[in-house]
């Protein structure tokens, strides 16, 4: 099992699967007490989602996915290899079960590294809250030169996953509007800088108030401060961009941790 049964709990449901390289999985899914748990931390970190690198912390902690290259290679190469077989032969099915089992290991390098990267951010920064980015992933897939990139990194799925475990926590975790411009915006004066729309621009320096930034850990920061901002009883998505530059102000009661 990969959780164990908490003390109270009730079946509601079983399913079996097959997978595509013929191992077979038990889900079961089960209702359990609504057990509200208290966090008092005051501590907000924000992350942005990369393609460089996968996580990047307002701590400037930054998180990249293993390297995958040899099994991209891999898949090419079986790709081709499936093509050439007749369809219906048992080597058609034994090339087809070759494929499946690389995709299964991709699957499973990055499920092992999401859960731990989870688990660290969640256990280890005694946070009250969690800011990311609302990114319209399917919208950015369309961009052909970069889908393969954002398909690898999975953020869907980290997100996902880290949701569910700080949750478990009391954990708050807030999803930016995705209009506000976390990358342009300067994370000490609160400048909007549009001329580092470009996501080749890794540095800039802003021209208000001079502060050098690297262009993910300054986002990171400015999700941070977003979650600071964010009025009571007011959702993340009625956040426009002219609330940007109210990210860079203070806050009473919380503090971003910005590194």
């Amino acid at each position: 099992m990969h959780r164990k049964f908490p003390n109270e709990f009730k079946i509601k449901n079983v399913t079996f699967e097959r997978t595509a390289t013929n191992k077979y999985y038990v889900s079961i899914v089960i209702e359990v007490p609504d057990t509200k748990i208290t966090n008092t931390s005051d501590v907000v970190i924000g992350i942005d989602l990369g393609i460089k690198d996968t996580l990047t912390l307002s701590t400037g902690e930054k998180y990249s996915l293993p390297d995958l290259s040899k099994y991209e290679k891999k898949l090419k190469r079986l790709h081709r290899q499936l093509s050439r077989k007749q369809k219906g032969s048992k080597n058609r099915e034994k090339a087809r079960l070759c494929l499946a089992k690389v995709y299964e290991k991709i699957t499973n390098i990055k499920n092992d590294w999401i859960h731990k990267v989870t688990h660290k951010i969640v256990n280890e920064n005694q946070v009250g809250k969690i800011v990311v980015e609302d990114l319209n992933i399917k919208g950015m897939m369309k961009n052909s030169k970069l889908s393969k990139y954002i398909h690898m990194q999975s953020w869907g799925k980290f997100i996902t996953i880290l949701t569910y475990k700080a949750k478990n926590l009391g954990i708050e975790v807030i999803k930016a509007n995705r209009f506000f411009p976390s990358s342009q915006t300067c994370s000490v004066c609160g400048y909007v800088n549009k001329e580092v729309k470009d996501l080749k621009i890794r540095k800039w320096v802003c021209p208000i108030c001079g502060t050098e930034h690297d262009r993910d850990i300054n986002a990171a920061k400015n999700l941070a401060k977003y979650g600071l901002m964010l009025p009571v009883g007011r959702e993340p998505s009625e956040f426009t961009p002219v609330d940007s530059a109210l990210a860079a102000e203070p806050a009473k009661g919380l503090r971003a941790i910005t590194g």
